[in-house]
């Protein structure tokens, strides 16, 4: 099976039944293609990337150090939609091996696609981490978003 019909590519009209077809094989005869079927969480706009997620989340810790190589790459949306479709919603038990990429994420000191308090919210809530570093980090955070409320305030102010 070639990696050409795991990832979304061609006419978008049929990367819904695609999708399908890959749910069919099952796992473990999609084993091999995990990083390419990653590919189709680049965008949850896209045709059958539901679909693929939903098998994906199933698999589970396979996908560990692949969704790893991911969050340790340079694609800040394929992280987010990664966080919200598979990591916030698996178990602890997964989700523990990937706390040093979380770790790093939440400690961010601002970003723009909230990725940092994705990850802050997916640790505090299975309970991982240094809690005390992470409290300091939501502070942090806190007293950032206070001040950037602040600014605009004063911004808005000049036109009214």
């Amino acid at each position: 099976m070639s990696s050409y019909l795991m990832t979304p590519s061609g006419d978008k009209s049929t990367w819904e039944y695609e999708a399908l077809r890959i749910v069919n094989l099952g796992y473990p005869a999609v084993a091999e293609h995990l990083p390419e079927l990653l590919v189709w969480l680049q965008d949850m706009n896209w045709p059958g990337a539901k679909i693929i997620a939903e098998f994906l989340f199933s698999i589970g810790s396979p996908l560990i150090p692949h969704v790893s190589e991911v969050m340790n790459g340079n694609d800040e949306d394929w992280k987010y939609w990664i966080l919200i479709e598979l990591v916030s919603r698996w178990d602890r038990e997964l989700v523990i091996q990937l706390e040093p990429e979380l770790m790093r994420m939440a400690c961010r000191r601002y970003d723009a696609d909230d990725l940092d308090l994705l990850a802050l919210k997916i640790l505090a809530k299975n309970q991982l981490g240094d809690s005390g570093i992470l409290k300091r980090q939501a502070n942090d955070k806190q007293q950032q978003i206070e001040y950037r409320k602040r600014v605009l305030n004063e911004i808005e102010s000049y036109w009214t």
